[in-house]
């Protein structure tokens, strides 16, 4: 091979090899492992429990009269046992592991306490109304590490077209501990507890925009930032913020929708909050999740999505594909909750969707589990290539750099 062709050949390995991830990326899709459908419950919620199967709160719609309804899955989808409570005749809004068993919330505001066999340990109504205010819905609760207090966030709203959110502590007996109100124009949607210190990773709006903050134990603000552009519309249709998980390089990954063009968005950050990177979706995000270091999975309004490290999609699967029939969609709630269990080890995975046979109303559970394939030798070449084909593409541009010196120039100043 002659000199300039070594060169050019080089020149162009190297340049292959600068190529960012989108080239090279590449990513296996999911591997089902096994899937199951739970009919007629209506607002079907599920929470890992600690032997690694699954308690499924809703109300049963087959039932003459609607009431509580929990069933325990084991590991592998399996009943272990349903549970009917026909003194409490209302559909759960959210489901948290506590302590020694769960507690289910209703909007309203009602509590219940079960342990781990489904029987009652208590069960209290909360006055949340205040008087300056005449909206008021629960958004969330946090339980405490140990079971002992937990946390109702609040949103609040008046006549005149304001709104905020406050979070009100309580033990266990229902004492009312501390509350503490945040900023004008803030609506907190989704709270994710940091057990080391007790403080608070919180996502909503703010003013139209996306927003992010940490708080400490008590709810002050330590520091928050806002993403994106500011929504020309008074209100905000869908929630900023629908979920968000830390990553394991001690950033965190959140998703939602932009208000200000109202598609599906996918934001990642630093500890404090300093955007890395974002992804824009055509239809809403529910949640986001990351399977290994680096390899994040979107769960949107009908697939599930694979992004690279640095947000580029990977690959698409609707949901259908893997349930086998194409009603599996979401529905048509504002705030669905998907529910979504990342094994310890990264390898494995369940997610858990409500979804809608007939329209607006969740009446039926998909429940499925995946083996997370590892990411392919390319992808991992196509980053760690990066550094390594910029060298080569230095050196190679300096032997052609010394090669046309020597040929073009040096060999008329020595023949001169």
């Amino acid at each position: 091979m002659k000199a300039r062709q070594f060169v050019l050949v080089m020149l162009l390995v190297g340049l292959l090899l600068v190529v960012p991830d989108a080239t090279w990326a590449k990513s296996d899709s999911l591997e089902l492992q096994w899937s199951n459908t739970y009919d007629d419950y209506e607002g079907a919620l599920v929470v890992q429990t600690l032997d690694g199967g699954f308690l499924l709160a809703g109300s049963n719609s087959t039932l003459s009269l609607q009431c509580l309804q929990l069933v325990k899955l084991n590991s592998g989808g399996e009943v272990e046992w349903c549970r009917s409570y026909p003194d409490v005749p209302w559909v759960p809004m959210l489901v948290r592991l506590a302590g020694s068993g769960y507690i289910v919330l209703r909007e309203g505001v009602d509590l219940l306490k079960v342990d781990f066999q489904g029987n009652v340990e208590w069960s209290r109504h909360h006055d949340i109304r205040d008087s300056f205010n005449t909206n008021e819905r629960v958004v969330d609760l946090v339980v405490a590490k140990d079971g002992g207090s937990y946390v109702l966030v609040i949103y609040s709203s008046n006549i005149k077209g304001g709104y905020s959110s406050r979070f009100a502590c309580y033990d266990v007996d229902g004492v009312y501990l501390w509350h503490k109100w945040l900023d004008s124009r803030v609506c907190v949607e989704v709270v994710l507890p940091c057990e080391a210190d007790g403080s608070y990773y919180v996502g909503g709006s703010q003013e139209q925009q996306i927003w992010f903050a940490k708080l400490d134990s008590t709810g002050e603000v330590v520091w928050s930032r806002t993403y994106g552009a500011v929504s020309s519309k008074p209100y905000i249709p869908w929630p900023c913020v629908c979920s968000v998980v830390p990553t394991l390089d001690g950033g965190f990954l959140f998703g939602g929708v932009d208000p200000s063009s109202e598609r599906g968005v996918v934001v990642r950050v630093d500890g404090e909050g300093l955007v890395q990177w974002s992804s824009k979706f055509g239809e809403p995000v529910y949640e986001v999740v990351e399977v290994r270091e680096g390899q994040f999975l979107v769960f949107s309004f009908s697939k599930i999505i694979c992004l690279s490290p640095s947000g580029k999609m990977l690959w698409s699967e609707p949901y259908f594909k893997y349930a086998g029939v194409e009603s599996v969609t979401i529905g048509n709630r504002v705030r669905s909750p998907v529910s979504v269990f990342v094994g310890g080890d990264g390898d494995s995975l369940v997610v858990a969707i409500p979804y809608s046979v007939l329209g607006y109303y969740t009446s039926c559970l998909w429940v499925a589990e995946f083996t997370v394939e590892p990411i392919s030798v390319s992808f991992l070449f196509g980053g760690v290539g990066l550094l390594f084909g910029c060298l080569v593409v230095a050196v190679v541009v300096l032997v052609f750099v010394g090669y046309w010196f020597y040929f073009k120039k040096g060999r008329k100043f020595f023949v001169g």
